[in-house]
């Protein structure tokens, strides 16, 4: 993934990345007058790996959001 592998050229090894992404709507997509495009946790988390990134943490952080924390190697 282009954007992993962007972020993971930013840091230095042992840089820490944080995100937070949007979760899908319970019914189904985007909060109504949101445009976004949900991404899978674990389609993130691998693309992180792929990157470079060791992955400590992937957890929702209730109804709207779930935060992602990797370590650069």
């Amino acid at each position: 993934d282009p954007s992993a592998a962007a972020l993971r050229r930013r840091l230095r090894t042992g840089g820490l990345l944080a995100l937070v992404d949007l979760r899908p709507e319970p019914a189904g997509g985007a909060p109504a007058g949101a445009a976004w495009t949900y991404h899978e946790p674990a389609l993130v988390e691998a693309a992180l790996v792929r990157a470079g990134f060791d992955v400590a943490e992937v957890r929702p952080s209730g109804r709207f959001f779930v935060m992602i924390r990797a370590t650069a190697h």
